[in-house]
């Protein structure tokens, strides 16, 4: 995985410009090592429910900015969601007035 990761940043300049804007060095980081800073940032955990060990780099569809690392199943949920926090905050009151 780390290896399309990679060749995604070398390829692409939205990736690469999202780089160098997140971590000023000039945009000379790999996609992995940008990963090793946010999970430093983020003591090791998903940067929405805290699991241990997440493995998916998240990112702006449209800028190509990196915003955090997340396990699967964030990742995924934020995907369905179409990451628009409209939705999310419906699926958050629908879930009140179906378990409360």
């Amino acid at each position: 995985m780390d290896y399309w990761l990679d060749r995604a940043a070398e390829v692409s300049p939205v990736v690469k410009d999202a780089l160098a804007r997140r971590f000023p060095t000039g945009g000379r980081l790999t996609v992995r090592e940008v990963r090793a800073r946010f999970l430093a940032r983020q003591n090791g955990k998903c940067a929405i429910c805290g699991a241990d060990g997440p493995t998916h780099l998240d990112h702006d569809h449209q800028t190509g900015e990196y915003r955090g690392v997340l396990c699967l199943g964030c990742n995924v949920g934020l995907g369905h969601f179409r990451d628009d926090p409209k939705r999310l905050g419906e699926a958050i009151r629908y879930l009140d007035r179906v378990l409360l």
